[in-house]
């Protein structure tokens, strides 16, 4: 059995929350432990703020990935994969981890295939319904295989399904049941467009909650996450369109908003889902129409399937569809998609990673 202290686990996750918060929820749990955490990330992603104030040496990744996108890139992909492989190689033979948990996204890959080589066991962590390309190439080479749904498409019958990991704040919400406002006939709706911001839903939104207010009589308190570059034009165009509403960047402490809403309209990445079921809260999902593989909409599928969120889809119905819904519901429905929600949710995930984790370090 090894000294966990003196141990070192390597996180490769970058670019957005959906990626950046299960490693974290993971890592949390192992420096629970005195381990020490590696977190190698991206410069245009959430880490230097997710992870300034924790106990992680943070490491920076220029890889880009290549999917959708042109055929130059395409066609030196091969050569830029075998840098990073070799740059990859290089770090893991200087910082020397003991193991690493890779959680998706395509700066995993050179980093994945360069802990194979050295011998070096690791997982992979997969948050969607549909096991995205970076994971798909690492799966025949990862020790362990989680997965956040049952059914998802494209993994290995070696895959365990587990969850998705939660952060503590959300772990802290097994034996919290749904909590709902009460605001007579206004209802709270919490809109969030994911750790980047969604630009359909800042334009598009403000002009449906107008509509509902000034021909239907409808009333909502209103609360807006809009991403970090987008503040003040979605604040000038709520302020044009004569609709009070409270518009953010980014929530550092999001359950209270989730707690606040009896309603979330939003994206439907992979993160967003599971933490709509462990707070149980009623949503409408919009899947974004260009994701690879489709993956927001399966993600978003699971919700609907079980009556607790309903999809409308971006396109030009998406205006009438939606206000349509909102004139529609009624608090009685809201709390009983809540509690649907919450009945999907697993709050033990991180804990499960975690400890197969320990376990493979004591083995060695």
């Amino acid at each position: 059995m090894v000294k966990l202290e003196k141990t070192k686990v390597l996180v490769c996750a970058g670019g957005t929350g959906g990626h950046i918060f299960p490693g974290l929820a993971v890592a949390e749990k192992l420096l629970d432990q005195r381990i020490k955490i590696l977190w190698m990330g991206t410069k245009r992603g959430l880490e230097k703020q997710t992870l300034c104030n924790k106990s992680i040496s943070l490491f920076f990744s220029e890889f880009k990935g290549v999917r959708g996108l042109g055929l130059s890139r395409l066609i030196t992909f091969p050569f830029r994969l075998f840098v990073e492989v070799l740059k990859a190689f290089l770090f893991l033979l200087k910082q020397r981890p003991s193991y690493a948990i890779c959680c998706g996204g395509y700066l995993t890959v050179p980093f994945g295939l360069a802990a194979k080589i050295l011998f070096i066991p690791f997982c992979i962590i997969e948050q969607n319904a549909v096991m995205g390309t970076a994971n798909r190439v690492l799966q025949p080479f990862a020790k362990t295989i989680f997965l956040n749904f049952d059914a998802t498409v494209y993994s290995s019958h070696r895959a365990t399904s587990v969850g998705n990991p939660l952060r503590k704040e959300f772990e802290r919400l097994a034996t919290i049941p749904p909590v709902f406002s009460r605001n007579g006939e206004q209802l709270n709706i919490l809109v969030l467009g994911g750790s980047l911001g969604a630009l359909f839903l800042n334009t598009r939104l403000p002009e449906c909650f107008s509509l509902l207010q000034n021909e239907n009589k409808k009333f909502f308190s209103i609360v807006h996450q809009v991403g970090n570059d987008n503040q003040n034009e979605v604040c000038e165009l709520y302020r044009k369109l004569n609709v009070r509403a409270v518009v953010e960047p980014f929530f550092e402490s999001i359950v209270d908003q989730y707690q606040w809403a009896d309603l979330v309209i939003s994206r439907s990445g992979a993160g967003i889902i599971s933490e709509l079921m462990a707070v149980g809260v009623a949503s409408v999902l919009v899947p974004l129409p260009n994701a690879i593989d489709d993956h927001q909409k399966r993600n978003a599928s699971i919700l609907e399937k079980s009556s607790a969120a309903k999809i409308i889809e971006q396109n030009t119905l998406f205006q009438t569809k939606l206000t349509s819904f909102l004139c529609s519901i009624n608090r009685e429905k809201l709390i009983d998609m809540a509690y649907k929600a919450k009945e999907l949710a697993r709050f033990n995930s991180a804990k499960i990673i975690s400890d197969e984790v320990i376990k493979a370090l004591n083995a060695k």
